[in-house]
């Protein structure tokens, strides 16, 4: 049957929601634990219900996830099944907390519990262009320097700026598609925080300014992404780097520093 540390995600997976369950009465309305998007803060009732249903629905997940590896011993098939099962999960009592805002709502006037609906996030035009470029670039970059490409294409890079992994032609097609959905991560936040504002609601900062937050940090990491892009094409075509070797641990840990330093002011400026 394995060692104990195979069926530690369905232990931690489960443990967390026979807690949630159990407390979720007396666990307040918080940032770091419980089931924490959305509909699920707009009131005390709601967070309760919320938690406390989801807290059982993932201790099942967890628990039976631990007979699924035991009667199989089938590492992914155990892993699927807890990842599958967490995110229909988190799908269902997402659209289970709107159900139960809507609900609470109409108790409101005799109970004096002051419903508002989620506003849906104010964008900007400079951060939606910038979320706009970012998967163009590296997009742009592929499709005018493909036929410059060896058949070998060096797709990463030692301390030494050395290429260490090659692919062939063909695949860095594959590996172009996975900058290219990385880098627009920034336009996928905007286009669903527009389409389902609760999910990036919370009762500390508005959902403008928290959005306009993880939108900037992630067009942060795009552009990361884009050099890192730019410098495997210019390798490959005029063998040579865009930035000085070890560009990569500097642009990190500017990243690092900017969205850390993005969150500390946002916290400091809630409501």
């Amino acid at each position: 049957m394995g060692s104990l540390s195979g069926v530690a995600p369905g232990l931690i997976v489960g443990t967390t929601g026979l807690l949630l369950y159990l407390l979720a009465h007396k666990i307040p309305l918080n940032p770091l634990f419980g089931f924490r998007i959305g509909y699920a803060f707009i009131s005390r009732d709601v967070w309760v219900r919320v938690n406390r249903e989801a807290g059982a629905v993932f201790a099942v997940v967890g628990y039976s996830s631990i007979a699924v590896w035991a009667l199989t011993s089938a590492t992914l098939t155990y892993l699927y099944y807890i990842v599958i099962g967490v995110l229909a999960g988190t799908a269902f009592f997402i659209y289970r907390a709107v159900r139960l805002a809507e609900y609470y709502s109409t108790m409101a006037p005799a109970k004096g519990s002051g419903f508002k609906p989620i506003e849906v996030p104010r964008g900007s035009l400079w951060r939606l262009s910038l979320a706009l470029i970012m998967p163009l670039t590296p997009l742009a970059l592929f499709l005018s320097s493909y036929r410059d490409l060896p058949s070998s294409v060096a797709v990463h890079f030692n301390a030494e700026g050395a290429p260490d992994v090659f692919v062939g032609k063909a695949a860095f097609v594959g590996v172009t598609a996975a900058f290219v959905l990385i880098a627009a991560l920034p336009l996928a936040i905007i286009a669903v925080s527009r389409r389902y504002p609760m999910l990036m609601y919370n009762p500390w900062v508005s959902i403008t300014k928290f959005t306009n937050v993880v939108t900037d940090v992630l067009i942060a990491i795009s552009a990361m992404v884009v050099v890192s892009y730019l410098d495997v094409i210019r390798y490959n075509v005029l063998k040579e780097h865009v930035l000085p070797v070890g560009y990569a641990v500097a642009l990190t840990a500017v990243v690092l520093a900017f969205t850390i330093a993005r969150f500390t002011v946002l916290w400091r400026c809630r409501r």
